[in-house]
Protein backbone atom coordinates (compact mmCIF):
# COMPACT_ATOMS: atom_id res chain seq x y z
CA UNK A 1 0.00 0.00 0.00
CA UNK A 2 1.26 3.55 -0.86
CA UNK A 3 1.05 6.12 1.22
CA UNK A 4 -1.12 9.34 -0.62
CA UNK A 5 -1.18 12.89 0.84
CA UNK A 6 -3.48 14.79 -1.45
CA UNK A 7 -3.77 18.78 -0.31
CA UNK A 8 -6.76 17.89 1.31
CA UNK A 9 -8.30 19.15 4.49
CA UNK A 10 -11.12 17.73 6.54
CA UNK A 11 -13.94 19.80 8.26
CA UNK A 12 -15.58 17.58 10.72
CA UNK A 13 -17.56 17.70 14.30
CA UNK A 14 -21.03 16.63 15.65
CA UNK A 15 -24.29 17.12 14.04
CA UNK A 16 -25.37 20.90 13.69
CA UNK A 17 -21.34 22.86 14.24
CA UNK A 18 -22.14 24.85 11.24
CA UNK A 19 -19.80 22.41 9.18
CA UNK A 20 -21.58 22.31 5.88
CA UNK A 21 -22.32 25.92 6.14
CA UNK A 22 -18.56 26.72 6.18
CA UNK A 23 -18.36 24.08 2.86
CA UNK A 24 -21.24 25.31 0.81
CA UNK A 25 -19.87 29.30 1.60
CA UNK A 26 -16.39 27.84 0.67
CA UNK A 27 -17.76 26.18 -2.77
CA UNK A 28 -19.68 29.21 -3.38
CA UNK A 29 -16.50 31.55 -3.29
CA UNK A 30 -14.90 29.12 -5.71
CA UNK A 31 -13.41 26.53 -3.74
CA UNK A 32 -13.10 22.94 -4.09
CA UNK A 33 -15.14 20.94 -1.56
CA UNK A 34 -16.49 17.62 -1.35
CA UNK A 35 -19.79 17.08 -0.28
CA UNK A 36 -20.60 15.30 2.86
CA UNK A 37 -21.15 11.36 2.10
CA UNK A 38 -23.93 10.80 5.26
CA UNK A 39 -26.18 13.73 3.67
CA UNK A 40 -25.53 12.43 0.07
CA UNK A 41 -26.32 8.68 1.42
CA UNK A 42 -29.43 9.80 3.40
CA UNK A 43 -30.72 12.67 0.74
CA UNK A 44 -30.44 9.70 -1.90
CA UNK A 45 -32.70 7.09 0.11
CA UNK A 46 -35.37 9.37 1.20
CA UNK A 47 -35.84 9.73 -2.30
CA UNK A 48 -36.14 6.48 -3.14
CA UNK A 49 -38.89 6.43 -1.10
CA UNK A 50 -37.26 5.25 2.77
CA UNK A 51 -37.81 7.43 5.80
CA UNK A 52 -34.84 8.86 8.08
CA UNK A 53 -36.43 5.89 10.90
CA UNK A 54 -35.78 3.12 7.96
CA UNK A 55 -32.16 4.66 7.12
CA UNK A 56 -31.30 4.66 10.53
CA UNK A 57 -32.56 1.35 11.65
CA UNK A 58 -29.64 -0.60 11.08
CA UNK A 59 -26.63 2.22 11.99
CA UNK A 60 -24.06 -0.92 11.38
CA UNK A 61 -25.21 -0.89 7.59
CA UNK A 62 -25.87 2.75 7.45
CA UNK A 63 -22.16 3.73 8.54
CA UNK A 64 -21.40 1.28 6.23
CA UNK A 65 -22.63 2.82 3.53
CA UNK A 66 -21.73 6.21 4.16
CA UNK A 67 -18.21 4.88 4.37
CA UNK A 68 -18.73 3.29 0.88
CA UNK A 69 -19.81 6.78 -0.45
CA UNK A 70 -17.21 9.01 1.40
CA UNK A 71 -14.36 6.28 -0.44
CA UNK A 72 -16.58 6.31 -3.59
CA UNK A 73 -15.83 10.58 -3.12
CA UNK A 74 -12.02 10.29 -2.48
CA UNK A 75 -11.65 7.96 -5.47
CA UNK A 76 -12.88 10.29 -7.50
CA UNK A 77 -11.03 13.51 -6.61
CA UNK A 78 -7.95 14.88 -8.04
CA UNK A 79 -4.81 14.73 -5.75
CA UNK A 80 -3.69 17.45 -7.26
CA UNK A 81 -6.01 19.99 -6.24
CA UNK A 82 -6.69 21.70 -2.63
CA UNK A 83 -10.18 20.45 -1.44
CA UNK A 84 -11.96 21.63 1.76
CA UNK A 85 -14.04 18.32 2.32
CA UNK A 86 -17.17 18.11 4.60
CA UNK A 87 -16.03 15.30 6.57
CA UNK A 88 -13.39 12.37 6.17
CA UNK A 89 -13.34 8.96 5.62
CA UNK A 90 -12.81 8.34 9.45
CA UNK A 91 -15.32 10.13 10.49
CA UNK A 92 -17.69 6.80 10.63
CA UNK A 93 -15.24 5.34 12.67
CA UNK A 94 -16.49 7.44 15.46
CA UNK A 95 -20.21 6.56 14.37
CA UNK A 96 -19.69 3.11 15.22
CA UNK A 97 -18.19 3.57 18.84
CA UNK A 98 -21.03 5.94 19.99
CA UNK A 99 -23.39 2.61 18.56
CA UNK A 100 -21.15 0.19 19.60
CA UNK A 101 -20.54 -1.50 16.20
CA UNK A 102 -17.49 -3.61 15.35
CA UNK A 103 -15.49 -0.91 12.87
CA UNK A 104 -12.33 -2.88 11.83
CA UNK A 105 -13.24 -3.62 8.51
CA UNK A 106 -13.83 -0.18 7.35
CA UNK A 107 -10.30 0.71 9.65
CA UNK A 108 -8.57 -1.45 7.19
CA UNK A 109 -10.67 0.06 3.87
CA UNK A 110 -8.85 3.06 5.48
CA UNK A 111 -5.68 1.85 5.80
CA UNK A 112 -5.88 0.46 1.97
CA UNK A 113 -6.76 3.18 0.95
CA UNK A 114 -3.28 4.83 2.06
CA UNK A 115 -5.07 8.56 2.00
CA UNK A 116 -3.59 10.97 4.62
CA UNK A 117 -5.56 14.23 5.17
CA UNK A 118 -3.29 17.25 5.54
CA UNK A 119 -5.80 19.32 7.88
CA UNK A 120 -8.48 17.94 10.44
CA UNK A 121 -10.56 21.17 11.21
CA UNK A 122 -12.73 20.20 13.95
CA UNK A 123 -15.58 22.74 14.55
CA UNK A 124 -16.48 24.02 17.88
CA UNK A 125 -20.08 23.32 19.01
CA UNK A 126 -22.05 26.09 18.20
CA UNK A 127 -24.12 27.40 21.55
CA UNK A 128 -27.34 26.94 19.93
CA UNK A 129 -29.35 23.35 20.55
CA UNK A 130 -29.74 20.73 18.68
CA UNK A 131 -33.20 20.43 17.12
CA UNK A 132 -34.32 17.05 15.80
CA UNK A 133 -35.38 17.68 12.76
CA UNK A 134 -34.75 16.88 9.08
CA UNK A 135 -31.51 14.38 8.53
CA UNK A 136 -30.47 15.22 12.40
CA UNK A 137 -31.01 11.92 14.84
CA UNK A 138 -29.01 13.36 17.67
CA UNK A 139 -30.22 14.97 20.89
CA UNK A 140 -27.16 17.99 22.09
CA UNK A 141 -26.01 15.33 24.60
CA UNK A 142 -25.65 12.94 22.00
CA UNK A 143 -23.84 15.46 19.64
CA UNK A 144 -21.43 16.67 22.27
CA UNK A 145 -20.36 13.26 22.57
CA UNK A 146 -19.73 12.17 19.14
CA UNK A 147 -17.95 15.76 19.42
CA UNK A 148 -15.53 14.30 21.58
CA UNK A 149 -15.31 10.59 19.24
CA UNK A 150 -14.63 12.27 16.24
CA UNK A 151 -11.64 13.99 17.98
CA UNK A 152 -10.54 10.73 19.65
CA UNK A 153 -10.67 8.54 16.12
CA UNK A 154 -8.73 11.27 14.39
CA UNK A 155 -6.09 11.95 16.97
CA UNK A 156 -5.63 7.78 17.43
CA UNK A 157 -4.52 8.11 13.67
CA UNK A 158 -1.60 10.65 13.85
CA UNK A 159 -3.76 13.68 13.37
CA UNK A 160 -3.47 16.70 15.24
CA UNK A 161 -7.27 18.46 14.85
CA UNK A 162 -6.98 22.19 14.60
CA UNK A 163 -10.20 23.22 16.65
CA UNK A 164 -12.22 25.73 14.67
CA UNK A 165 -13.79 28.51 17.00
CA UNK A 166 -17.16 29.50 17.59
CA UNK A 167 -17.37 32.34 15.22
CA UNK A 168 -19.33 33.87 12.04
CA UNK A 169 -18.55 31.83 8.97
CA UNK A 170 -16.76 33.99 7.07
CA UNK A 171 -14.28 34.25 10.32
CA UNK A 172 -14.21 30.43 10.05
CA UNK A 173 -13.16 30.54 6.59
CA UNK A 174 -10.68 32.62 6.77
CA UNK A 175 -9.37 30.31 10.16
CA UNK A 176 -9.37 27.64 7.92
CA UNK A 177 -7.00 29.30 5.45
CA UNK A 178 -4.86 30.26 7.38
CA UNK A 179 -4.48 26.98 8.35
CA UNK A 180 -4.29 25.87 4.67
CA UNK A 181 -1.75 28.25 3.48
CA UNK A 182 0.80 27.46 5.85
Amino acid sequence: MSIRKPDWHVCTGGPCVGKTTTIIEFAEAGYKTGIEPGTDYILAETAAGKTLEQICSNQRALQRAIFARGLTREKTLSEQDTMILDRGLLDPLAYCRFYGIDDSSIREEIEQSGIQYRNIFLFERLKLPIEKAGLRIENDREAKELDRLLKDVYTEAGYKPIQVPRMSVRERMDFILIHIKQ
